[in-house]
């Protein structure tokens, strides 16, 4: 099983994103190898990584880092790019969590947009 992560930064609902993936590895194949794509930010992102590390007892090696300081405003639209396009090569998942703030989802919106234009399936965490 292969699942892409989004969300937000700064209302990560706690435990929510850890919920959804717990559920979801229930019912993967044990012989299926499992990876979590994620960013490297605060919130949804610290989660699920956390929760892939307590999980396997292992860093997670497909952590996605923005380069803010090269790109700027572009690192964070870059960033999903590239995790999108390891997620549609490996057909994974994608589970998000947008801020209930409209005005605080940008990053999300960009790569849940970016998903959809890819084909992946986006599921959406409440």
């Amino acid at each position: 099983m292969i699942l892409l992560v989004t969300g937000t930064r700064t209302d990560a609902r706690k435990g929510a994103i850890s919920k959804a993936l717990e559920a979801l590895v229930r019912y993967a194949s044990p012989e299926e190898p499992f990876h979590l794509i994620v960013g490297d930010a605060t919130g949804v992102d610290a989660e699920a990584n956390a929760w892939y590390e307590k999980c396997t007892g292992n860093e997670n090696p497909d952590k996605f880092v923005a380069n803010w300081n090269v790109l700027g405003k572009f690192a964070g639209p870059e960033r999903n790019g590239r995790m999108v396009a390891l997620g549609k090569e490996a057909n994974a998942v994608v589970l998000a969590v947008r801020h209930p703030d409209p005005t605080q989802r940008r990053g999300t919106n960009d790569c849940i947009e970016q998903a959809k234009a890819a084909g992946l399936v986006v599921l959406e965490v409440l």
